[in-house]
């Protein structure tokens, strides 16, 4: 398991530093805030990160239930491709209430829209249970 910020220029992971769990440790990764509580994702089988955002077809969206346990909160249809940079936008604006998003890989447009729209986009690749518990500080607590 392993997560990677994209670093901002002169941050404190532009020297590749954060490229491991001890990067939430370290305070490197975003947290859920009141306006932003979920995470989005992209998987192919629901069990995994696994695709590159530009194959992505859906997003799995993850966060607290009013009762504060960890789930799957819903499945959202991507943008189609093909749309460039609109694409781009749409997805945010379908991922409004997340922090982050997560995928194995990622361009340069998403990168660029999504960080002006106020989601981090992660690389990470690995169980998706482990990586959101982790995201949300939460160990290996219950199971998302």
């Amino acid at each position: 398991m392993q997560i990677i910020p994209f670093p901002k220029p002169g941050g404190p992971c532009s020297d590749g530093a954060a490229r491991d769990n001890k990067a939430a440790e370290a305070g490197l990764l975003p947290r859920p805030t009141a306006q932003r509580p979920n995470l989005a994702l992209v998987s192919s089988n629901g069990r995994e990160i696994d695709l590159h955002l530009g194959e992505a077809i859906r997003t799995l969206v993850y966060g607290p239930r009013e009762d504060g346990v960890l789930c799957l909160l819903g499945i959202q249809d991507a943008p189609e491709p093909g749309g460039g940079s609109r694409r781009w936008e749409e997805l945010a604006a379908s991922l409004h209430d997340c922090f982050a998003l997560l995928a194995v890989s990622a361009g340069e447009s998403p990168k660029r829209i999504l960080a002006e729209r106020g989601i981090s986009l992660l690389l990470a690749e690995g169980e998706i249970g482990p990586l959101v518990r982790l995201l949300y500080g939460r160990g290996k607590q219950e199971k998302p």
